[in-house]
C-alpha cells in the first residue's frame, strides 16, 4: 500500500488534526465534501507534491515554489512516522486558487512530464484521475480563499 496524500477545506482545522492524532478515519471520511477534499493518493511520494507546485506556477507564469515551504511545521502540525497533519499556509492556498478548472488538464500534463524527468521513466502518464485531483484541489483552495475555511494536508502510511 502506497502513501495517502490528501487535503481538507476545513472550518476549524483541530477536528483534523485530533482524527490525524486518533487514526479517526470515519471522521476523516466524513469531512471528504466535494469542493472541499483532494485525494492525490495516485501512487504518488510527497515530493511530488512539490513538482505539482512547480507545475502550477508554470501555468500561472509565477517563480517556482514547493508546497513543502508552505507546511507549518512549528505551530499546527503531527508528524509521526506513519501520519501526519499540517495546516497549509494561505500563501500556497491562494496561488491555487488562482487556477482555474479549465486548466486542470495543463496542470496535470506539466505535473507527469516533469515526474518523468524527476524519475528518468518513460511509463508516467497523465490520468483522468490526476486531472480529477489537481481540479478538486483548486474548487477546495477556492472554496478556502472565499470564505474562513483553512486547508489541512493529511499523510498516512
Amino acid at each position: 500500500m502506497g502513501i495517502s496524500l490528501e487535503f481538507y477545506a476545513v472550518l476549524s482545522h483541530e477536528e483534523v488534526f485530533s482524527a490525524v492524532e486518533e487514526m479517526d478515519f470515519e471522521t476523516l471520511e466524513g469531512l471528504q465534501v466535494d469542493g472541499r477534499y483532494a485525494d492525490f493518493s495516485l501512487h504518488i511520494t510527497p515530493n511530488d507534491l512539490d513538482l505539482l507546485t512547480n507545475a502550477i506556477c508554470q501555468v500561472l507564469n509565477e517563480e517556482p515554489i514547493g508546497l513543502r515551504e508552505y507546511l507549518d511545521t512549528e505551530g499546527w502540525f503531527i508528524n509521526e512516522e506513519d501520519r501526519g497533519a499540517f495546516l497549509v499556509f494561505q500563501a500556497w492556498v491562494g496561488l491555487v486558487a488562482n487556477c482555474t478548472l479549465s486548466q486542470a488538464e495543463l496542470i496535470a500534463s506539466r505535473w507527469f512530464e516533469s515526474m518523468r524527468d524527476e524519475y528518468g521513466d518513460s511509463e508516467i502518464i497523465k490520468t483522468p484521475e490526476s486531472i480529477d485531483s489537481i481540479s478538486s484541489l483548486i474548487a477546495l483552495c477556492s472554496s478556502a480563499g472565499n470564505s474562513e475555511l483553512v486547508v489541512v494536508h493529511t499523510w498516512f502510511e
